[in-house]
């Protein structure tokens, strides 16, 4: 409930001056060791930072570009914001009261402090203006080594409620804000341990004095989300160790939105290399695909489904369609299958594609599948024709390739490889130029590509979407990206300009859309990601993809490597032209 108070100063019945506030009541409370409790109820913050920030305005923001944010926050699931790294317009603290976000207030600096007499006035202007407001947990004193220390009784002069006082970044006031650690070293702090460590990913931020068990863990900012990486990327695993743990209070995303600012010379969203485009959202607050898998981590919700078999229901009979009217040619280097107007040219040594024409129509899939990891070293293929027109090879010892042609257009692939050791993906791949493709259909999840890190916030259904060329965060900014791999794929049209191709994957977890170009090196940071060159690819594992300042290897479990078990297998039905 909130409430308003209205103060009138009068000399007699002149009103010299008035001022109204609205506020509201609630107790709030850190329960050293144990967490943060709201009317007695234990709560955690599922928070991300902002900054004041919008295309066509700057740092100089609209009411209603306020309740926006607030409503996009809300709508991911999350119920908290740190103002990084200065208070935000007096009307986004008015609408935290109103529509319901916990706040972290801060005090300007980064990596640096306000000296005592300057950070004094700015302490007393902060939180005089700002001491009403229920949403208002804490205060943060500074940020990342900005935190001058003579400022915390300042805070607490002004502030009736005594608000702690955090030094984000630090171990401070009972709380453990560590920013950016690496996954087990996070684990550490999250089971409130001392802190006496420092590796190659985590800065040296800790006076080990300090450490000490019993802290309160919440890192006012980890998961650094640059271009698709961090975010949501990594985050499951982050989540589910923290609330594991009984003393961890949540944690503070970076960061909110992307910072491009429209250059007025060109037109153009600037984000200042890769400064500013780390957002779970757009510049205008577009949906990128870590906002969905937040959303899906952070839902307050879990459905655990169970199935039970009630009763066996028979099946009806089915006939096969006889494939008698396709037929095999063998020459010196490749095999031709040919039915129902179609020709299919297959290397006789590689068992890949070489050309497909439905009538005089050609079709550019070529050169698979082809294996992208491990050496097959390809025999001659040995080949026999079944009387059903089944083309069978075997290329190697470790690799087989299997064609089926059936005569009402149907052409089958089934193959079995052999991919061990430590690899970023595992399948096979097929060429197609890019330039071709206009748009695509699937019923799988969607609507947005996967990593293996997030393969969480799609959901199961028929979608679409027309070619892009997105690099989130660093050239245009349509969504979801046309480019990557999709999970979980019963079947995929591709509309090119030769005509529609239809691909129909069988125990085949991925498939890969072209290949999404990246960044330049020197703007990557550590989101660089290994996938293969291809125009189609069907792929039994993906790579993760890392954070602007950590490698997903730093990440949790989903973040590591694959490890090949050994053999693979799937198939891939595909069909040119319109459908029957």
């Amino acid at each position: 409930n909130l409430y308003r108070v209205e103060v009138r100063l009068k000399r007699g019945k002149t009103v010299l001056h008035e001022f109204t506030q609205r506020f509201g009541f609630r107790t709030f409370e850190v329960r050293d060791g144990d967490g943060l409790y709201l009317n007695g109820q234990k709560i955690i913050l599922k928070g991300v930072n902002r900054h004041s920030a919008w295309p066509d305005s700057g740092r100089c923001l609209s009411t209603a570009v306020h309740k926006l944010d607030i409503e996009t926050i809300k709508e991911m699931n999350g119920n908290a914001v740190r103002m990084s790294h200065y208070p935000p317009d007096v009307e986004f603290l008015d609408l935290c009261d109103e529509l319901g976000l916990y706040v972290l207030n801060e005090l300007a600096g980064w990596h640096n402090s306000y000296d005592t007499d300057i950070g004094t006035k700015l302490v007393e202007e902060m939180v005089t203006r700002d001491v009403n407001h229920p949403s208002i947990l804490f205060w943060d004193n500074g940020n990342e080594g900005g935190s001058n220390a003579k400022l915390d009784r300042v805070f607490h002069e002004f502030d009736p409620q005594k608000r702690r006082v955090l030094h984000p970044w630090a171990l401070h006031s009972g709380l453990n804000t560590a920013h950016y650690l690496m996954f087990t070293n996070a684990e550490v702090a999250a089971r409130g341990e001392p802190m006496h460590y420092h590796s190659k990913y985590d800065k040296e931020f800790v006076n080990t004095n300090l450490a000490s068990s019993g802290w309160i863990y919440m890192p006012t900012e980890f998961m650094h989300g640059l271009y698709d990486g961090g975010a949501g990327a990594g985050l499951e695993d982050y989540w589910s160790m923290m609330m594991s743990h009984s003393n961890c209070a949540g944690g503070f995303i970076w960061v909110f939105a992307d910072e491009g600012i429209i250059n007025p010379h060109t037109g153009k969203l600037d984000t200042a290399g890769n400064q500013a485009p780390d957002g779970i959202v757009g510049p205008y607050r577009e949906r990128e695909a870590s906002f969905y898998a937040i959303k899906d981590i952070w839902s307050p919700v879990r459905a655990k489904v169970e199935t039970k078999v009630e009763s066996k229901i028979k099946a009806p009979k089915v006939k096969a369609r006889l494939l008698a009217n396709a037929w095999a040619e063998k020459r010196p280097n490749t095999i031709v299958l040919r039915a129902e107007a179609l020709t299919v040219e297959i290397d006789n040594k590689t068992g890949e594609l070489i050309e497909i024409k439905r009538g005089k129509k050609k079709f550019s899939l070529t050169n698979g599948p082809k294996q992208i990891v491990g050496d097959p070293k390809p025999t001659e293929m040995w080949i026999y024709q079944t009387k059903d027109g089944r083309m069978t090879g075997a290329l190697s010892t470790n690799r087989q390739v299997s064609w089926t042609l059936q005569n009402d257009g149907w052409l089958h692939c089934d193959f079995t490889y052999t991919a061990t050791g430590t690899n970023d993906a595992i399948g096979v791949v097929f060429d197609y130029p890019e330039n071709l493709v206009k748009k695509k259909r699937w019923l799988g999840d969607g609507p947005f590509r996967v990593w293996k890190n997030r393969l969480g916030g799609g959901t199961l259904g028929e979608w679409e979407n027309d070619y892009n060329n997105t690099i989130t965060g660093y050239s245009g900014w349509k969504y979801p990206e046309f480019k990557g791999c999709f999970s979980n794929v019963r079947w995929l049209q591709l509309e090119t300009t030769e005509g529609l191709i239809t691909v129909v994957p069988e125990n085949i977890p991925f498939v890969q859309v072209l290949t999404p170009e990246q960044p330049p090196d020197n703007l990557i940071g550590k989101t660089k990601v290994n996938l293969p060159q291809c125009g189609l690819g069907f792929l039994h594992a993906i790579p993760p993809i890392g954070t602007k300042f950590k490698p997903a290897a730093a990440s949790g479990p989903q973040s590591q490597p694959n490890v090949g078990p050994g053999e693979y297998s799937g198939r891939v039905s595909f069909y040119f032209g319109k459908l029957p």
